[in-house]
């Protein structure tokens, strides 16, 4: 899965499905997604003034929204997601970043097609066609795409789903672990990356003392 990545979004991309598996007991939005993906982006970017990547539009949105809606680097997640939801720019962004990642994330499950489909739109569309087919089945990747009107629903597999929620401390450690070291190839003299993923959480050492 991320074996060939040259930017964040497949680290951000599971690491949102994963943030959001209570909702997924329906199809979400892929703009829903990559909200999420936002969300998760804006401590490594916004306070720690990581780099994702030279091309890595997730960057520009993180920094983009903080410098239209002036919040500060440290806000809290509710005050975020309420300025995000906000955001005139967010359609525009939202289509920027669910282009391909959708599609190319699930070439991890299907890599005889991912290697004939070419990286576009197209590819996306071929390859979202061959998950429709395995929806479901042995093969199944973790979920299948369903083009309605103007967006792109994303369906988890239901074995998927109940899999990702047993296992989800796993998943998310190695997931962050992953992005980790790709954030560490593209900042190299910061220390500590693993620490700058999330906002820094205070701790009260009330119980500890008593």
């Amino acid at each position: 899965m991320f074996r060939d990545t040259t930017s964040s979004y497949k680290f951000f991309w599971l690491l949102a499905i994963i943030d959001l598996l209570p909702e997924f007991e329906r199809a979400l939005p892929a703009g829903r997604i990559v909200q999420a993906m936002v969300m998760r982006g804006w401590a490594a970017v916004a306070l720690f003034r990581l780099s994702l990547g030279k091309v890595d539009r997730l960057q520009d949105c993180v920094r983009s929204l903080q410098a239209s809606s002036g919040l500060g680097a440290r806000t809290s997640a509710p005050r975020l997601s309420r300025a995000l939801g906000a955001w005139p720019a967010l359609p525009k962004w939202e289509d920027e970043l669910a282009r391909f990642v959708p599609g190319r994330f699930l070439g991890s499950w299907f890599p005889e097609a991912a290697r004939e489909t070419p990286y576009d739109r197209r590819g996306s569309r071929e390859l979202m066609a061959v998950s429709d087919r395995a929806f479901g089945q042995a093969h199944s990747g973790p979920y299948r795409l369903i083009e309605v009107r103007d967006s792109v629903l994303v369906e988890l597999a239901p074995g998927w789903r109940d899999w990702l929620g047993a296992n989800r401390a796993l998943v998310l450690g190695f997931a962050e672990q992953q992005l980790a070291r790709y954030l560490q190839a593209r900042n190299p003299n910061v220390p500590g990356i693993i620490n700058k993923l999330e906002l820094p959480r205070r701790r009260s050492l009330g119980p500890a003392r008593a």
